[in-house]
């Protein structure tokens, strides 16, 4: 009796079919387990800014220098977030410039952050700064827009 078995080229076109297949489906499982993540963490971000994200200015300043402006705002978190950040919304009367700082705030503590604007950045004097904090977890941030705190300032000759 004469046994007959499946031929070497036609085992390996099965096998590499069978890995390509399993390749195929892992690669979409893992984008939709990514994707998934990626809208927990969205969801996490937006529950810490608007339950957890508190900010207090405890004093600002403006000076006019020659070359431009120097603002200095001290910001207290008085939250339980860690703040990874903050974007500064400088406004005049009819204009703004935005300006961002990746510095940590940790929860209950405070930070002097200074902000310098040249005179070619923003056409009139300051009057007054929006202060968004940023929130992150893992490689993804937020800009907590719903805590942005404004401060009024009146710059000044040194």
């Amino acid at each position: 009796m004469k046994k007959r078995g499946v031929s070497p080229l036609v085992a390996t076109v099965i096998l590499v079919a069978i890995v390509i297949i399993i390749a195929l489906l892992l690669w979409f499982w893992y984008n939709n387990f990514l994707e998934e993540q990626r809208d927990k963490a969205g969801i996490d971000l937006a529950m810490e800014c608007s339950q957890n994200t508190e900010l207090q200015i405890r004093s600002s300043s403006c000076i006019d220098t020659t070359e431009g402006y120097t603002i200095t705002i001290e910001l207290a978190n008085t939250g339980d977030s860690k703040l990874t950040g903050f974007v500064f919304v400088v406004n005049t009367v009819s204009s703004s410039v935005s300006k961002e700082s990746s510095k940590v705030l940790d929860s209950g503590t405070s930070l002097t952050y200074t902000i310098n604007i040249a005179d070619a950045e923003i056409p009139e004097i300051p009057k007054e700064v929006e202060i968004i904090p940023i929130v992150s977890k893992g490689s993804e941030r937020k800009h907590c827009n719903e805590q942005t705190t404004f401060t009024s300032i009146t710059c000044t000759q040194p």
